[in-house]
């Protein structure tokens, strides 16, 4: 099935680069641009585009889709791979009046396999369907469906609260050179797993605090677990703990 022309706005970037290789490994036309996002440069480019699929940070998915606005054909749609997307496909769909879908990959650039990706109908079901079908069956990724709130609030969970009880954490016993002869191994395992999220990814995790709706209220129910007063809510949170044990030994045998 030919998906038609795709760009990819955002094509030096790590996620846009790694898209852009992997639609044209998949035999589809595809075409990269970057900023500075010109007229004249979107106008050949989106030629007979059928797709602008955003890679670009959320905060600019706005001017970015006024952009394309002016020079894509009106059957075309715009889609984004933000890591929020009450925002953006806010933006989207006020800046374009044509069919917009939001997605957001739940994994890295460098990442391989069968991967999950969260997809969220914005305007237009027959291009939700087939951007669905470009993922899954054109790319071999895992597709679900979500609404934009379900969405920014799973993330908050998941993504942001993982970085900022990480970010707490190590900052809370940095510039302190008397920790060091006390080093564990797993205490150096635990930070070598959490380097690329608090440090190559800090920048962005911080940049997003105010762009999800969601970031403050898991805050806030982090800082209620946190108030511990005796060693039975200690218990009661390492029961729960192992909740996570079992869903994630059944995912592994799935």
């Amino acid at each position: 099935m030919s998906f038609g022309k795709i760009v990819v706005a955002g094509s030096r970037g790590r996620m846009g680069a790694m898209l852009l290789e992997r639609l044209r490994k998949a035999g589809m036309e595809a075409e990269g641009t970057d900023q500075p996002f010109e007229p004249d440069r979107l106008r050949t480019v989106c030629k007979q585009a059928k797709w602008v699929i955003l890679c670009i940070p959320s905060r600019y998915i706005a001017e970015v889709t006024r952009a394309f606005a002016t020079v894509l054909p009106q059957n075309a749609v715009i889609a984004d791979i933000a890591s929020v997307k009450m925002l953006p496909m806010q933006a989207m769909l006020r800046e374009w009046s044509g069919s917009v879908v939001g997605t957001h990959p739940l994994f890295g650039p460098d990442t391989d396999g069968v991967l999950p990706v969260a997809l969220v109908p914005g305007r237009g079901d027959h291009a939700a369907d087939l951007l669905e079908d470009l993922l899954q069956n054109g790319l071999g990724w895992k597709v679900f469906r979500t609404t934009a709130q379900k969405h920014d609030e799973a993330v908050a969970k998941i993504q942001w609260l993982n970085f900022m009880a990480g970010t707490a954490y190590f900052s809370m016993l940095a510039e302190d050179e008397t920790l060091m002869p006390f080093l564990t191994p797993s205490f150096k395992r635990a930070f070598a797993a959490s380097r690329r999220l608090l440090v190559d990814d800090g920048p962005l995790f911080t940049e997003m605090f105010s762009e999800n709706p969601y970031h403050e209220k898991v805050l806030c129910h982090f800082r209620e677990a946190l108030n511990i007063t005796d060693m039975e809510a200690v218990s009661e949170m390492s029961r729960k703990v192992r909740w996570w044990d079992r869903q994630l030994s059944e995912c592994n045998r799935g």
